[in-house]
């Protein structure tokens, strides 16, 4: 007969891996009734509890759930997140004075949620071009998306910021278009001078040459500014935790 493993005890993390795949298992043995297999949060801390994993731990786990931060972000996303001594309400309302001031507007708001976007109109733009002191941090993201879920049981709330850079197609478009137009047109008048459509040929192949390279530098710009982005977002939970 086969030597059977042995039941020793479990590490921490051991033990996780266990209830994890325990709950995967149990949810493919559920009833097709999704009532039937809604879970208490109190019950996962009295199981945690058992093996080990504070009560804390599985209240934070599941204001990161309801926040979205378990679920992957998409790559073109900052994403950061903070406990903080605020209350959810607290750490919204603070959030939109700072995202107000870096001259943000507010597009929509839901339960624990809000959504803001970059202005354009006049005043905004006028304000980012002569920023001279460096005050409108945020003048390289988009879209900031704040999310505040209370941690139950314990003072305080999750907030969670998720930033989408300036739109890159027109980066791209400006990057490639202008290099690439030059050469070519360079190309088409040089071969109207000279009868020659041989120099129309040529400044079509070195326009797509100009326009390559150009993608290439607006690949590397972009993805210095994601890190800037991402950067930033720990600057704005600073400035909601200190206060705006």
């Amino acid at each position: 007969m086969a030597n059977l493993p042995e039941r020793r005890p479990l590490t921490a993390d051991e033990a996780a891996l266990v209830l994890r795949r325990a709950v995967e298992l149990g949810a493919l043995e559920q009833p097709a009734d999704a009532d039937a297999a809604l879970v208490d949060v109190g019950v996962l801390e009295q199981a945690a509890a058992e093996v080990g994993v504070p009560p804390d731990a599985v209240r934070r786990a599941a204001a990161e759930l309801w926040a979205g931060a378990l679920a992957p972000a998409p790559a073109r996303l900052a994403v950061d997140q903070r406990v903080l001594p605020l209350t959810a309400e607290q750490a919204l309302d603070r959030a939109g004075r700072v995202l107000r001031k870096q001259l943000f507007e507010l597009r929509r708001s839901e339960a624990g949620r809000a959504r803001w976007r970059r202005r354009v109109d006049r005043g905004a733009r006028w304000q980012r071009s002569f920023d001279f002191g460096g005050r409108v941090k945020l003048s390289s993201v988009e879209v900031v998306t704040v999310s505040a879920v209370p941690i139950g049981g314990a003072p305080g709330s999750l907030l969670r910021v998720e930033a989408e850079p300036v739109d890159r197609r027109l980066v791209v478009a400006s990057g490639t278009a202008l290099p690439a137009g030059f050469v070519f047109a360079g190309g088409a008048f040089t071969a109207l001078l000279t009868g020659n459509d041989a120099f129309l040929v040529a400044g079509a192949a070195a326009g797509a040459v100009a326009g390559g390279l150009g993608l290439g530098v607006t690949a590397s710009w972009y993805r210095r500014r994601r890190l800037l982005v991402d950067e930033l977002m720990g600057w704005l939970l600073d400035r909601v935790e200190t206060g705006p």
